[in-house]
């Protein structure tokens, strides 16, 4: 631990003023336990910073990320089953009224779907992008 540096750093100190004989060996060593604790300090920092990004990575971004493909496949499948309606409805060699009202209908939940499909299939690609990053 960092702390432990400073304790030795303190205690080689005490040590170089006790020990005339070897005054430069301690100095010496509480000197360098000093700057392990110095930089161990940033080092910590740095490592928990890194933690933080790579948990935030895992538990927000990755997990957002799959929720968003999800939705788009479902949107790709609802997506699909509109387009094969308004297909369907477009076929059909006589049409009541009511059927061109369907088809009117179908051709707008069409849109909407398509629109939809779309932006999700935009927001993967983002995301995809990102997490490449």
């Amino acid at each position: 631990r960092v702390q432990t540096q400073r304790a030795l750093a303190d205690a080689f100190t005490e040590l170089s003023s006790k020990s005339p004989d070897l005054h430069e060996e301690f100095k010496y060593n509480g000197d360098t336990q000093r700057l392990l604790h110095k930089h161990g300090d940033s080092l910590v920092s740095a490592i928990n910073f890194f933690i933080s990004n790579l948990t935030t990575l895992c538990t927000k971004t990755i997990e957002d990320t799959l929720a968003t493909v999800k939705n788009y496949n479902v949107a790709r499948i609802e997506y699909d089953a509109q387009r094969s309606d308004v297909e369907a409805l477009k076929s059909a060699a006589q049409r009541t009224e009511a059927q061109k009202a369907k088809l009117e209908s179908s051709k707008k939940e069409f849109e909407r779907q398509k629109q939809k499909f779309q932006r999700l299939r935009d927001d993967v690609e983002v995301k995809l992008r990102l997490l490449d990053k």
